[in-house]
């Protein structure tokens, strides 16, 4: 990853990932260039000769190897990340057939995961978020979820340093506020927010992870393929989870009473 990055307890070390998805990339027998290309781009310092050599290792590795790579993951927070990094490698090449999918319900396994940990991740991962994340079903979702501890608006960005991060052709569908003052959007091709280091964006294709942040989960760290991590700081954007969870989760479920019948600016 990033060696600028501070550390953080969310993130499992660098070797563990590394190790994790070598295991991934050679358990087929074989190490193709996109699985290389990821590796290369999660960790840009070492030689893409360094990472195939590590892939090359655990070609058709044994369940022991992956238990002991298993055991470097040392809270829920860094076997969901590993796992949801594991299932991205498996994606590399736009499909997940039946070996990829044991493999993964292996790797669930050893970290300890939950029954239903790869049905989620796997849906999660799904190479067509653009699809889910429509303007239309992001309203909507947003109308049923109850984050009533923001405000939510439609229309155009009014804060010139969050506007001046929108990417061409990107539209703004919900601008999230706190105490009236803009912090957080949702477009069509990401996310833009005030996060701890500053304002960015963080594109829907670009993001791997998230979850609370903090001992009693205070905050919202997303962690995205290339290994960076941005962080939300403020309680009251924690409902940006749950809103993740229903957006990049379109599965059919029972849905609460909506509490937001329309959006600030919309007409």
């Amino acid at each position: 990853m990033n060696d600028e990055l501070s550390p953080s307890p969310a993130r499992p070390s660098d070797e563990a990932l590394l190790a994790l998805l070598t295991f991934v990339a050679g358990s087929d027998g074989s190490i193709h260039d996109r699985e290389v290309d990821f590796l290369a781009k999660l960790f840009p310092t070492r030689p893409r000769a360094t990472l195939e050599a590590e892939a090359a290792r655990f070609r058709q590795a044994s369940d022991f190897a992956l238990l002991a790579i298993a055991d470097q993951f040392h809270s829920d927070d860094q076997r969901w990340l590993g796992l949801r990094f594991a299932d991205r490698m498996a994606w590399r090449d736009g499909t997940l057939d039946d070996a990829e999918r044991k493999l993964l319900g292996e790797v669930a396994v050893a970290m300890g995961l939950p029954n239903h940990a790869v049905e989620r991740v796997v849906q999660e991962m799904r190479p067509d978020r653009k699809e889910r994340l429509s303007p239309e079903r992001m309203v909507k979702v947003v109308r049923e979820l109850r984050w009533d501890s923001v405000q939510l608006a439609s229309g155009d960005l009014v804060s010139p340093d969050l506007a001046a991060l929108v990417p061409p052709g990107s539209q703004v569908v919900v601008r999230v506020g706190i105490d009236r003052v803009e912090v957080l959007a949702l477009c069509t091709d990401g996310l833009l927010a005030r996060f701890q280091d500053g304002a960015a964006f963080v594109a829907w294709d670009d993001l791997v992870s998230y979850g609370r942040e903090g001992a009693i989960g205070t905050g919202v760290r997303l962690t995205t393929e290339d290994g960076r991590e941005y962080v939300l700081v403020d309680h009251r954007l924690t409902g940006l989870c749950r809103l993740l969870d229903r957006l990049l989760d379109d599965r059919e479920r029972k849905q609460g009473a909506p509490i937001v019948s329309r959006l600030r600016g919309e007409g």
